[in-house]
């Protein structure tokens, strides 16, 4: 389904009653892949409307976690008050649900 106006709406309004927020935003393998060059470095879509809107309505800030392989401008999330922490995952595979939730939740440092 494609991201409208309208379920940006919704999707704050869903923030708007939630303790935590997290987001995963990114690109898939139609959009980065071996012999297939993006022309910007932007989030696709309507992702940074969506990540700015439901940022801006949560009761704390959120966690924006980045499923890429590649580099994406995310400037925007940085300087955003809203958005508490920028995880780039990249493509982590089967597991990767399990590590993203070790590391959001305090089990596991990978600086460590």
């Amino acid at each position: 389904m494609a991201c409208s106006s309208a379920s940006i709406q919704d999707a704050a309004k869903v923030a708007q009653g939630a303790e935590y927020v997290l987001m995963v935003m990114g690109l898939d393998q139609t959009q980065e892949r071996e012999d297939h060059d993006r022309t910007d470095l932007v989030l696709p879509g309507q992702q940074q409307n969506l990540i700015t809107a439901v940022a801006k309505a949560a009761k704390r800030p959120i966690v924006l976690v980045l499923l890429c392989g590649g580099p994406v401008d995310v400037t925007f999330a940085k300087l955003d008050p809203h958005i508490g922490a920028i995880i780039w995952a990249g493509y982590p595979g089967e597991a990767g649900g399990v590590a993203l939730a070790q590391v959001i939740f305090g089990d596991h440092n990978p600086g460590w």
